[in-house]
């Protein structure tokens, strides 16, 4: 479970215009097949949020917060914004298998390089086998890849080489990665990614927002990154079928800079002020 924070401002009266005052109010949105999660509306007269006790009504799920881009809690409200672990990786792999079929790269001549911190696509990756004879698996959890080395290549005949992120960085190749910035700038080759990144000898290609089924972007409240609330859905209720989705390519005018590690990084927006909590999350 987790609780999505929006802000309003109430209808003009004379209470509002003789004392600043917040409400809050918590709905919790029940999904088929998945826990629940909460929105959570604070209406504020004077512009500013009273923190205290919007972690009151969040109780322990203060730590699993989705904010608009421009509010930034108070450390010391003890509010945390979450933070996706698992499901940038799937929207990854599921983007790349769709380049590398696009680019009809030779597998023969076409080494891949994938990095997976979390080794959250162990059972995923035999996806790329018609793209490339050798995948090599950059992660903080090698034996997690050490188990499947051999299933792999009985099953696909794709070769498998497991090495430690901080292994040296493949020259050529294509590289499946959601952060573009530990490659060398001379690499040559295909670069997958969610970060633009100049490389004097590669072709970057770039994904940043996914397309949410209908009945999902429903129940996303304006201001909530797509991403983000897939991925709290993922990860916090147990909807594992989002893990079928992929990156939609950055094109055009949209600059594809640091999509995914910027969604954490939001300016300052200071909010503090009286307020009367309608609803609590037990």
């Amino acid at each position: 479970m987790f609780v999505t924070l929006s802000i309003s401002a109430p209808a003009y009266t004379y209470r509002r215009r003789k004392k600043a005052q917040s409400t809050i109010s918590v709905t919790r949105v029940a999904l088929p097949g998945a826990f629940s999660f909460y929105r959570m509306t604070v209406q504020t007269n004077s512009g500013r949020l009273p923190w205290a006790d919007i972690a009151l009504a969040a109780g322990s799920l203060r730590r699993r917060f989705l904010l608009p881009p421009s509010v930034t809690p108070p450390e010391e409200s003890g509010i945390r914004t979450f933070a996706p672990q698992t499901l940038p990786q799937f929207l990854l792999l599921n983007f790349a298998v769709r380049v590398l079929r696009e680019k009809g790269l030779p597998p023969q001549s076409t080494p891949i390089t994938l990095t997976d911190p979390q080794a959250a696509l162990t059972q995923h990756i035999h996806q790329l086998a018609p793209f490339a004879k050798t995948l090599r698996v950059l992660t903080a959890r090698p034996e997690q890849y050490e188990a499947v080395q051999q299933t792999l290549l009985a099953q696909t005949g794709m070769a498998l080489c497991v090495a430690p992120l901080y292994a040296p960085k493949p020259q050529t190749g294509a590289a499946i990665t959601l952060s573009a910035a530990w490659l060398p700038r001379d690499f040559s080759g295909l670069v997958i990614t969610t970060e633009q990144r100049l490389f004097l000898h590669a072709e970057t290609v770039c994904g940043a927002d996914v397309n949410l089924p209908e009945e999902i972007e429903s129940l996303r409240p304006d201001g909530i990154d797509r991403v983000q609330f897939a991925s709290a859905l993922e990860e916090c209720c147990g909807m594992k079928s989002l893990r079928k989705l992929g990156f939609a390519e950055e094109k055009g005018d949209l600059p594809c800079s640091n999509a995914v590690e910027d969604r954490n990084i939001r300016k300052p927006f200071t909010y503090h002020g009286n307020a009367r909590s309608a609803t609590t999350i037990r």
